[in-house]
């Protein structure tokens, strides 16, 4: 039976014993339903992860570290994903599909047709609410590193900021779609919002230097569009090896 696997932002060591976080507390208890010396996994998203030993159920779950295992390795394509920010669930599926997908960081972007609109305060409430649902899907993925996930950022001063050498922009009417093998190492890939970038939006992206990728011929939606781009990568010049299946 696979055991169950826990984020905890902390620093992690051999030996050591402590009281999980009341919200992870909770969902050991009350979800998994778990006992004293049930056994589990802990990370904290740094590499690794530690398995433990549940030593009380109370209010809150102790655990003590046992032993300490490498986890799989990062994929060799480093993939930053900038997502212009969807609206309420399609952001939380493309956030945990990325997670599961292996992408090293996400960048939420405000373009002209992104239609949540957010001030100070509940950017930061955004962007809790996203970093948890990031944290799950690691927590279900077995990844032990968790993503970065950067601030808000809006379209055109954010263009200015870029300094990765290889830079994608998924837009259906791209001249061709791209088939040669994945070169680089560091890959950015910028996906629009539901409706896609504006005409002013994707040439800014040409002039910052972007490619135009076509993935075929239908539309796809925003949460399908980047998931399957990132599938596509992650053969080229990842760590997905769909041969072994056949």
């Amino acid at each position: 039976m696979q055991i169950p696997r826990i984020f905890q932002n902390r620093s992690l060591q051999l030996q050591a014993c402590f009281f999980l976080t009341e919200e992870a507390s909770h969902h050991v208890k009350h979800v998994l339903r778990m006992k004293k010396d049930d056994l589990l996994s802990v990370f904290n998203g740094q590499g690794g992860e530690f398995k433990a030993v549940i030593t009380q159920v109370n209010k809150t779950v102790e655990v003590c570290l046992q032993s300490f295992e490498n986890g799989f390795a990062a994929s060799p394509l480093k993939i930053i994903l900038a997502q212009a920010i969807s609206r309420g669930d399609k952001m939380d599926f493309t956030l945990q599909k990325a997670v599961e997908l292996g992408v090293h960081t996400i960048i939420p972007l405000i373009t002209e047709r992104v239609n949540v609109r957010l001030d100070e305060a509940r950017q930061a409430k955004r962007l809790l609410h996203w970093r948890k649902v990031m944290e799950s899907a690691t927590e279900q993925s077995g990844r032990c590193d968790l993503p970065i996930l950067s601030p808000i950022n809006e379209f055109s001063p954010w263009l200015e900021t870029i300094s990765c050498d290889f830079k994608v922009v998924l837009d259906p009417h791209a001249k061709k779609e791209k088939k040669e093998k994945i070169p680089l190492k560091e890959l950015l890939l910028l996906v629009g919002p539901e409706g896609g970038l504006s005409e002013k939006e994707y040439k800014e992206a040409y002039e910052a230097g972007f490619v135009g990728w076509r993935l075929g011929p239908r539309i796809l939606r925003t949460e399908t569009a980047g998931m399957s781009a990132i599938a596509i990568l992650q053969f080229l010049g990842g760590d997905f090896h769909p041969g072994s299946l056949l």
